[in-house]
């Protein structure tokens, strides 16, 4: 009898008789500890892998190669990718070269020449700054030179200068219009002597500072230095024979100071303390 097209008897269900002890699941497995890898077998590892990596390349190229073979046979010209020039703004990127070489070639010529360049850098700064304090101290040499042979004739220009305080307003005056002037010197001294025109000009815009000390500079090259007036104190006296003086009523000596000693024997005998020779 076929059975063709009958329902597949439904399964037996079991259901197990009262009092009677339920079918033991499956106890699940216990954690297994996290293992730990010696530095050797984790050597091993990475070296498996870095292998895998070297297969796969190798296998790229020689695809690559096997390619260029095919396009070659076929009379056509393959696409060649061109290797960017290495760039000082931009380091290297692998996917920019097919060949990890070229690459690497690139990477180090690039921070190579950073590296020189920052070097080169550096040492043209320290070049330049040597110059200019080099160029500072000459010209502090020469404005002090200038200060010295100006101040001549000023006789108080040192204590003057001395008595200057850093917070004074000569003290905050431009230096640059000060050294090109003819005469720093009387500047200085003029304006340390009249502190309100030092004040008056230190108040002023930096330009306008510049051009009321050059005015001041020509109008003291113009002033002449007062003459000195003749001292009103009477001339000395000579004494008698132009010898050496002799503290009065003291005998000179007759060997040294003659004429001297003639006047002095004089004086005594009209005075009447020495009878005539």
């Amino acid at each position: 009898m076929s059975t063709e097209g009958q329902a597949a008897p439904a399964a037996e269900v079991v259901t197990p008789a009262p009092g009677a002890a339920a079918p033991e699941t499956a106890a699940p497995e216990a954690q297994q500890p996290e293992k730990t890898f010696t530095q050797k077998e984790l050597d091993e590892i990475l070296e498996k892998r870095l292998a895998k990596e070297r297969r796969k390349r190798s296998e790229k190229e020689e695809e690559i190669r096997v390619l260029r073979r095919l396009a070659l046979d076929r009379g056509e010209a393959p696409p060649k990718k061109e290797t960017p020039a290495p760039s000082e703004d931009r380091e290297p990127v692998r996917g920019d070269f097919e060949d990890y070489a070229e690459f690497n070639a690139a990477l180090s010529s690039y921070r190579a020449g950073k590296t020189t360049k920052a070097i080169l850098q550096k040492d043209k700064e320290e070049s330049a700054e040597k110059q200019r304090q080099e160029e500072a101290r000459k010209a502090g040499e020469t404005f002090r030179s200038r200060l010295k042979e100006n101040a001549k004739g000023i006789e108080d220009f040192d204590d003057v200068m001395a008595g200057i305080s850093p917070d004074s307003a000569v003290a905050k005056l431009p230096a640059d219009p000060i050294n090109a002037a003819d005469n720093p010197a009387k500047i200085l001294h003029h304006l340390a002597t009249h502190p309100e025109e030092a004040e008056r000009i230190a108040s002023l815009p930096m330009g306008q500072q510049a051009r009321e000390i050059w005015k001041l500079d020509a109008t003291l090259s113009a002033t002449k230095p007062p003459e000195k007036k003749p001292s009103a104190a009477p001339a000395p006296i000579n004494p008698i024979g132009g010898g050496k003086s002799t503290p009065a009523g003291e005998m000179p000596d007759p060997n040294t100071d003659q004429k001297g000693w003639m006047a002095w024997r004089n004086s005594q005998v009209r005075a009447g303390k020495a009878k005539p020779a």
